[in-house]
């Protein structure tokens, strides 16, 4: 199990860690519950709530592949996965369970909502490119008032070549996420939701291209040090604002 927590992550290698090895190899896709610990959990669907959204198309010119709200990048869930997730501890268990053979250097993501009757999708397609290695995608909708309803925003991954489906996911749960190969031989696809969706989706890159995760977050600790200072050295002196 992985699972990321308030003291940062944790792994346990028990039997449902065999398990989830094992479905990997066989469907390059599993489902990792519990994902996300329940107190941490609570604070990032708050952050979900409060954010500001702004809506995204991908896809080559003349053709959307898919489309949602993304949350900008400096907005505070953003932030907090991107802490969150880039970290060693997660990068040496995402590799031992999908017995990744290249270095998994960052986790690039952004924070993704889905909303009914407003065409959010995505088509078949691969996220080939870019060093990207794996998907994952983390569910943190509130759970559905509607037991009748079909909430849509179903997953589908299969081989290109054959069609033959490897896996089919309904709409993450709270706290769970995704975990899937990124490869030419395979291709994915997500349906319209009927009820909202709100989560956190990105990939685990690697290569020469990718700098490593640490040099990134070290970079951006100095900068916001630096800017700290600047700042407390061009402030007014105490006595100015209240003079």
């Amino acid at each position: 199990m992985i699972q990321l927590t308030p003291a940062g992550p944790r792994v346990v290698k028990d039997r449902q860690w065999l398990a989830q090895q094992r479905e990997f190899t066989q469907r390059q896709c599993v489902v990792l519950r519990g994902f996300v610990d329940g107190a941490l959990l609570r604070r990032l669907a708050r952050l979900a709530e409060t954010g500001e959204y702004v809506a995204r198309e991908n896809g080559p010119p003349g053709i959307v592949l898919a489309r949602e709200l993304t949350m900008r990048q400096d907005q505070p869930l953003a932030l907090a996965f991107d802490m969150l997730l880039n970290h060693r501890r997660v990068f040496e268990a995402i590799a031992e369970l999908t017995g990744a053979a290249a270095e998994l250097r960052r986790f690039i993501g952004r924070c993704q909502r889905r909303v009914p009757d407003r065409g959010h999708f995505s088509r078949w397609h691969d996220d080939c490119g870019k060093g990207r290695l794996y998907g994952l995608n983390v569910g943190l909708s509130p759970p559905s008032v509607r037991a009748d309803r079909d909430p849509g925003g179903v997953f589908v991954i299969r081989c290109r070549e054959t069609k033959d489906i490897l896996q089919t996911i309904p709409m993450l749960a709270p706290g769970d996420a995704r975990l899937f190969r990124i490869h030419r031989a395979l291709e994915h696809k997500v349906s319209l939701v009927n009820e909202l969706y709100c989560g956190y989706a990105g990939w685990f890159v690697g290569g020469d291209k990718h700098r490593r995760y640490q040099e990134v977050m070290g970079e951006r600790i100095a900068g916001r040090a630096v800017r700290s200072s600047l700042a407390a050295h061009h402030s007014p002196p105490a006595a100015a604002l209240t003079s």
